[in-house]
């Protein structure tokens, strides 16, 4: 079924939480509470909807954990903050900080440069693995084991002491990448690869794998899109994909179920008491796992995240389109009172302007060009309403009539732009030479009305040095912008940076 946002029932927010900086991350401590990290270095712990403890470091809030009775904090510079009422203590490592966990009582973090650093919760660094450069992270429940993607597509399995359980690296005659990785609550491992397709054989492009941590691979099932998100179930997994569909996979069986399919690519997948809370672009949905709709919320951002903040709430993040102020923290009840509310009367408009000034038309307005047309009997009538039509073609109201008309044309012809994603900024340690070879990549681009035509990767010079989603670029010791323009079908284009840092 295809899903459309302004056709469903919609429901009321709780409470909205203003953000001054955009949100870089976000989690759920404990019953109720949850942090909000941002680009800027704010990090806030909340309450539901007060604000409890905040903090300001130097740069870009990279995680946050709980471990004993206080908060620990990470940030991409490398700051390490220890807290609650007061500063416990604080450490700083030099490569920078690319993840933030825990297991049990010591502190997992992975530096820029590839290490793996364990760290007891007094701020003494136990040990230091080299591991790689870092893509994705995920723990287990219990924290006892850590799944690692790198950059090159290798997938490892390790253990809470650092220990390799598995490792697998993609072929040598392809490039793949790694999207997701999740585990269930078995300890199983679901992830999803992505193959550029570089060589020419049947391989599957995109497929979903199953790990166990001592019997390896133990389901493989090809797909026909790429995963953008994971959940995890009890006998497998429910994925959204970039095309808009949501499937499901169960373990031991070849067949993927197709449960859903929406306008956009899928964002977020929550479990919420049996049924799904599923965002795509600006709406979040909550549906049965039949394909049932309850309801759409329309977020005032693109929704990134969905806290289940366990206490029967519910928190949105979004993130705002170039331009515009940064999105509200958005507190839900999925269980609140459901309301039958007209197309294009929910609580956010995309675009926060005056209808007046911006040339959109009004829902009267909408109505009549919608409308179809009417016709006259009364020949003689149509001719006499010709004749003064003709006499008065200067007339205000059939100006403002010709304007609708083209109004409605042009309506009718607009073109999202696409997304252009280039990744997250990197800091990569060199080698021997002082040279390091990176992954640049701009495959998560996407457009939300057609696809994209093309891509363009930019160095500092402006001299274009690839068309192509992604490309591997050998670097010297410092710091590198590139810039990425990806273009639609119809010809809008946006352009998004990313610096890599090469460190020694």
């Amino acid at each position: 079924m295809l899903v459309y946002a302004d056709r469903n029932p919609s429901i009321e927010s709780h409470s909205i939480i203003a953000m001054n900086d955009a949100v870089s991350f976000s989690s759920v401590i404990s019953n109720g509470v949850f942090s909000i990290g941002t680009l800027g270095g704010f990090l806030g712990i909340y309450d539901t909807n007060d604000l409890i403890y905040f903090q300001n470091l130097n740069s870009k809030i990279i995680g946050v954990t709980d471990i004993d009775d206080f908060f620990v904090c990470a940030s991409e510079s490398g700051e390490l903050v220890a807290f609650k009422d007061e500063l416990y203590w604080s450490m700083s490592l030099d490569s920078g900080i690319e993840f933030l966990g825990k297991s049990e009582e010591t502190l997992i973090l992975f530096d820029g440069a590839g290490y793996l650093n364990r760290i007891n919760k007094k701020g003494n660094l136990i040990d230091k693995i080299k591991i790689g450069e870092l893509s994705k992270v995920s723990f287990s429940k219990d924290g006892k084991l850590i799944a690692i993607s790198l950059t090159n597509g290798t997938l490892i399995i390790l253990d809470n002491l650092g220990n390799i359980l598995q490792n697998s690296s993609p072929p040598n005659d392809d490039i793949e990448t790694i999207s997701n990785l999740e585990f269930r609550s078995d300890e199983i491992l679901i992830v999803t690869r992505d193959s550029l397709g570089m060589a020419l054989d049947e391989r599957p492009e995109n497929r979903i794998e199953c790990w166990h941590k001592s019997e390896g691979c133990i389901h493989t099932s090809d797909l026909s899109s790429r995963v953008s998100v994971l959940l995890p179930t009890e006998d497998g997994a429910i994925a959204g994909c970039i095309d808009g569909s949501v499937i499901r996979l169960i373990v031991g069986k070849k067949e993927i179920e197709n449960l859903l399919n929406f306008d956009y690519s899928i964002s977020r997948i929550t479990e919420w008491q049996g049924d799904l809370l599923v965002s795509s672009w600006f709406q979040v949905f909550r549906t049965k796992k039949d394909a049932e709709i309850f309801w759409s919320f329309e977020h005032s951002g693109l929704v990134t995240n969905i806290l289940d903040l366990e206490n029967g709430f519910v928190v949105i993040i979004g993130e705002s389109p170039a331009g515009n102020n940064p999105s509200p923290l958005v507190i839900i009840d999925p269980n609140g009172e459901v309301l039958d509310l007209e197309p294009n009367n929910l609580e956010f408009t995309r675009n926060e302007y005056s209808r007046e000034l911006s040339g959109i038309l009004s829902d009267e307005e909408i109505t009549k060009a919608d409308a179809p047309p009417s016709f006259v009997s009364d020949t003689s009538v149509l001719i006499e309403e010709l004749s003064e039509e003709i006499e008065s073609n200067s007339n205000p109201e059939e100006l403002e009539s010709d304007i609708l008309e083209k109004l409605v044309s042009s309506a009718s012809e607009i073109n999202l732009p696409p997304i252009a994603d280039a990744g997250d900024d990197r800091t990569v340690s060199a080698d021997e030479d002082g040279n390091a070879i990176v992954l640049l990549d701009g495959s998560r681009s996407y457009d939300p009305d057609g696809h994209i035509k093309k891509w363009e990767w930019q160095d500092s010079n402006s001299r274009v040095i690839s068309e192509t989603s992604q490309l591997n670029v050998k670097l010297p010791l410092g710091t590198h912008p590139f810039k990425l323009t990806v273009t639609d079908n119809k010809g809008a284009s946006t352009t998004a940076l990313v610096t890599i840092r090469i460190s020694p």
